[in-house]
């Protein structure tokens, strides 16, 4: 077959046109099923990020990710950077499209994913790291009180129609199993997270919809329980927005649970006192949250 240059120097074969069949010879391992799966659920990741969540050596993570590439699972590319040599960011590619819609029993068409989903601008790349990042923190921080059940990035969340001319599609969505009294609670949380480029009125408008999905009926159609909102900021800035923004429409959300949080906290340990509940202006853990 015709070789094609890859990035960084690393040769893959063109994808045969029998995709179904590529996939039933190539099947991915368990830890390669793993890399694949949190790339569904979070979009991208940086090399050292999933070795991170591996628990593995970034030697031993790349020897992974360079085989998945070759065989069309996982797309990456390669952010300039103004010294050094940058890192891989990786993605899915038409290969685990395949692979994850027969796991499921489904054509690829019904599956409803399409590779071409994955994003190039270098912004909003970052942003989807950081998320990540998020939830690598909340997955490998232990604590016997709360423990991560599931977490998914914006694309895997979706848009959340509320009517003809409204719709919310937050950066994410997880939920957290919280231990109190012998008994376990499962409560469930929104997430936006600002790197500091949103100005104040993108932020108002995002309370304001967030306001609409859950006063329009939708939100109560979709969950038993009310989603708290939790607000990741990356800086004082960041979180001096969404403050005032918070502020000046304070009815909104009266009835909703917001915490807000800055991401070097939580990057450093998830699972501590570092959530300003907005209503009452405190700080609590996790496994207190009422979301």
């Amino acid at each position: 077959m015709e070789k094609i240059r890859g990035r960084r120097n690393l040769d893959r074969t063109e994808l045969p046109s029998d995709i179904n069949e590529h996939v039933s010879k190539t099947l991915p391992n368990i830890t390669e099923h793993k890399i694949i799966a949190f790339l569904y659920d979070m979009r991208y990741a940086r090399t050292s990020d999933l070795s991170e969540y591996l628990g593995l050596s970034l030697s031993r993570t790349r020897a992974y990710l360079n085989r998945l590439y070759c065989d069309y699972y996982l797309f990456r590319t390669f952010p300039k950077v103004d010294k050094g040599s940058g890192e891989g960011y990786y993605c899915l590619d038409k290969a685990s499209i395949y692979y994850l819609a027969s796991n499921e029993g489904v054509t690829v068409k019904d599956f409803g994913w399409d590779y071409r989903y994955n994003i190039n601008d270098p912004n909003r790349m970052d942003h989807t790291i950081d998320i990540t990042k998020i939830r690598i923190s909340f997955s490998n921080w232990r604590s016997s009180k709360v423990s991560l059940e599931t977490f998914v990035g914006e694309k895997k969340v979706g848009l959340r129609k509320i009517d003809e001319e409204h719709s919310l599609r937050p950066d994410g969505e997880f939920s957290l199993v919280v231990v109190s009294g012998g008994q376990k609670y499962l409560k469930r949380f929104f997430i936006e997270y600002d790197r500091g480029t949103e100005d104040l009125y993108k932020i108002k408008e995002k309370i304001s919809k967030y306001s609409l999905y859950y006063s329009s009926g939708k939100c109560s159609e979709r969950y038993l329980h009310t989603p708290g909102i939790l607000i990741v900021c990356n800086g004082e800035l960041s979180q001096k927005r969404f403050e005032a923004a918070l502020n000046s429409n304070l009815g909104l959300l009266s009835d909703t649970s917001v915490f807000i949080a800055q991401l070097s906290d939580v990057l450093d340990d998830p699972y501590r006192d570092i959530y300003t509940e907005f209503n009452s202006g405190t700080k609590v853990k996790l496994s207190k949250l009422d979301g």
